[in-house]
């Protein structure tokens, strides 16, 4: 058997009626009105899916969970991770199943949750341009409020009462556990601006209530996210992968959805992704992915996964999880309908998946220490270009954000190079960063020159220097390319006897000068 590898898929409690589902989108509606409505969009599209026997279950059904048990320990799965929907003043929905669960006691099930944490609006109507779903599920009334359920986090008083509300669920023996913690995870960590606080309160909380602490997981997308504040982290796929590697393939055209991929390629994106946090970092693997029965054409499609494929990524996902010496392994997710994303068995490959999870989380984990993912460097190569593109956007933003603040503060960028008695400036990078600078600078300070390997323009109001030509007298260099500036201070330190800074620092000097 595995190293002590658990799998635990990921559990939508999205399929009973409520009386927000019949209000938004029509009386009777549960995930399985979209499922059901999917609608094929191209030749050999798997569309719609339909579960085994027809199993349009009911989640209120006690029999349904039962069926869902035994099923997950049949196959290999140790528990479920549920969607947790929690709200404005405690207000919560398609809560019933988790509840229900905790008072049948005797089904043998474990879980734990996943706070997904966003406030709920009409992302799958023509509030958002046009979703498959305003035509067939609503009346479309754009005067309406798009948002449907609203989010906000409060403050100590309302952490302590949705902690109360967690308590009984925490103290179930069959509540997943690390070390005698509770498992509990933030699907969206950065929306939560008082995260930290709200953690202090409840590890607080948990040891008030006998146990040694909490154990926290943030779901995390950027390879560069780290929360402190938190135990470990979850890279959560296919949603991970895609926030770096989304790809179109010339097998569809971009009109057939909005996002098209091949599932063996997305699977290599995933599993090459880098992440450089010095935190623990639980992975996952996936099934498939479409959710077009929610979307129509705006909706991604990963095509083409088979039970095979899955075993095949899911195997090298657990070696990878083992040799970081992880607890748990994700699978997103167990009956995730309505993206096309589901364990559960269905009329095309009935119980496929789950016997491949079955067959992977039963072999020898000693076997995954010869084990090899033969990924091409190609796909590496890829990577590491996509990666450096992304930093660069990311800084270009983040620097832009922070002039924005400076700016609404009422703080004037050229103040600082007054206060450092620079009268004469060189600038790093000739872009748009660089020139929004000379025209914020005008008339204040005297820019001698841009420093610019790549870029060579005759007869530009400001000469363009390379690196290697020899640069006028100046007082201060601002490298405007933050992802380029360790490089920058390598270029140069043997070429100028003046300071080398960066923008940022500049701004933030700037923001924080009183």
């Amino acid at each position: 058997m595995m190293n002590d590898l658990k799998a635990i898929a990921i559990y939508l409690p999205q399929y009973h009626r409520v009386e927000e589902n019949d209000k938004w989108w029509g009386e009777g509606f549960t995930e399985w009105t979209a499922v059901k409505q999917a609608e094929k969009l191209y030749e050999g599209h798997n569309q719609p899916r339909v579960p085994l026997n027809k199993n349009y279950y009911d989640l209120r059904d006690k029999k349904t969970l039962e069926w869902q048990a035994e099923l997950a320990q049949q196959y290999g799965i140790f528990g479920f991770c549920f969607y947790h929907y929690y709200f404005k003043d405690g207000k919560k929905i398609l809560e019933k199943p988790a509840e229900q669960l905790l008072l049948w006691k005797d089904i043998p099930m474990r879980y734990c949750f996943s706070w997904a944490n966003m406030q709920w609006q009409r992302t799958w109507s023509n509030f958002t341009l046009g979703g498959s779903w305003a035509s067939k599920f609503e009346e479309y009334n754009k005067e309406e409020n798009p948002v449907l359920m609203q989010q906000d986090y409060g403050g100590e008083e309302q952490w302590k009462e949705h902690f109360e509300y967690l308590l009984p669920f925490f103290e179930d023996e069959r509540y997943i556990k690390i070390d005698g913690k509770p498992v509990f995870i933030f699907h969206a960590v950065a929306n939560i601006p008082c995260i930290a606080e709200m953690v202090h309160c409840w590890r607080d909380l948990a040891k008030k209530n006998g146990f040694s602490d909490l154990y926290l997981i943030g779901v995390v997308a950027d390879r560069h996210q780290e929360y402190l504040m938190l135990d470990a982290l979850y890279a959560q796929e296919p949603n991970a992968l895609m926030s770096d590697y989304i790809l179109y393939s010339d097998d569809l055209k971009k009109d057939i959805c909005t996002r098209y991929l091949i599932y063996e390629d997305a699977c290599r994106w995933g599993r090459c992704k880098c992440y450089k946090q010095k935190q623990k970092v639980f992975f996952s693997a996936f099934p498939g992915y479409d959710t077009t029965p929610r979307h129509g054409r705006r909706g991604i499609i990963i095509d083409k996964a088979t039970p095979n494929k899955f075993e095949n990524n899911f195997r090298l996902i657990c070696r990878k999880s083992i040799q970081c010496g992880n607890e748990f392994v994700f699978i997103n997710a167990w009956n995730e309908w309505g993206e096309g994303n589901y364990l559960e068995p269905d009329e095309k490959y009935g119980y496929g998946f789950l016997e491949a999870v079955q067959k992977v989380m039963s072999e020898d984990y000693q076997e995954y220490a010869v084990l090899e993912d033969n990924i091409p460097e190609a796909f590496y190569q890829v990577i590491r270009e996509r990666e450096v593109q992304r930093d660069r956007f990311k800084n270009f933003f983040q620097v832009l954000d922070q002039w924005m603040v400076m700016l609404e503060n009422g703080k004037d960028i050229a103040a600082y190079f007054e206060k450092e008695k620079y009268q004469h400036i060189a600038i790093y990078g000739f872009g748009s960063i660089g020139n929004h600078l000379v025209n914020q600078l005008k008339g204040r300070v005297n820019v001698k020159c841009f420093i610019d390997s790549k870029v060579k323009i005759q007869n530009y109001s400001i000469p363009i220097y390379s690196v290697e030509e020899p640069l006028p007298e100046i007082d201060v260099v601002v490298v405007t390319a933050m992802y380029e500036y360790e490089s920058a201070v390598f270029l140069l330190k043997n070429r100028v006897e003046c300071n080398i800074v960066p923008l940022n620092e500049v701004i933030t000097a700037c923001i924080s000068d009183r």
